[in-house]
């Protein structure tokens, strides 16, 4: 489902999930969309969220900062080009690419060791899982997103499309915002308090260890023994 030209090769996948006792997915969306799309099998674990077991430098609390972190392509995702009118600081997490002009707001941080991504990030400001790509963004609809798991595991809150798999772990846990469009993020970031930002850190603060300790993982697994025996 991530890339668009695989979409033929569903039936494939379809057979051979059909051949288990018991299949792990990512969201409760994408268990549905499989058995629609043929899957007969009748039990399923729900991952929700992958674990990110990295150490990292972290003695200080993030801070708020009128910031938005990305970690990804800026262009494929089609960020940068809806963020650079802003006024808002935007952190992208790729090589720039070449023969393109970005205002000063815009800060290109190349490709980096995911311990020095974290420790980055850990600074503060906000994490950014979205995608103005339209296919991509169906696909939000389904998978589990790692750049989600990444912010949370640096400790700085979210910012998510309303539509994601995510969103009521989202809004449940108090781990960021959920917006419809990214003129509605940046105002939400730029008009949110200290206190409010305090917030969402330390609730953030208790996934966080959960996701360096591998808890997820362990938790499908185990609940998958449990469902088959």
């Amino acid at each position: 489902m991530m890339f668009e030209g695989n979409k033929d090769l569903m039936p494939l996948f379809i057979e051979l999930y059909n051949k288990a006792d018991l299949l792990i997915v990512p969201s409760e969306n994408m268990k549905e969309h499989l058995i629609n799309e043929g899957v007969t099998v009748k039990k399923f674990v729900i991952q929700n969220i992958w674990d990110v077991p990295i150490d990292f430098i972290s003695n200080f609390e993030p801070k708020y900062l009128p910031r938005i972190n990305f970690a990804g392509s800026g262009d494929k995702f089609g960020i940068t080009e809806k963020l650079k009118s802003s006024d808002i600081e935007l952190e992208i997490y790729e090589n720039k690419p070449a023969g393109i002009d970005v205002p000063s707001t815009v800060h290109y941080h190349g490709y980096v060791t995911e311990r020095e991504l974290l420790t980055e990030l850990h600074e503060g400001g906000f994490g950014l899982a979205w995608s103005e790509n339209e296919y991509l963004k169906i696909y939000t609809k389904y998978n589990a997103s790692y750049k989600v798991s990444s912010y949370l595991r640096a400790g700085i809150p979210l910012i998510v499309d309303s539509k994601v798999s995510c969103r009521k772990l989202v809004e449940d846990n108090h781990w960021g915002i959920v917006v419809d469009s990214l003129e509605e993020a940046v105002h939400r970031v730029k008009t949110m308090s200290e206190d409010e930002y305090r917030g969402y850190t330390k609730s953030i603060s208790k996934v966080s260890a959960l996701l360096r300790d591998s808890y997820f993982t362990r938790k499908s697994l185990i609940d998958a023994v449990y469902e088959l025996y």
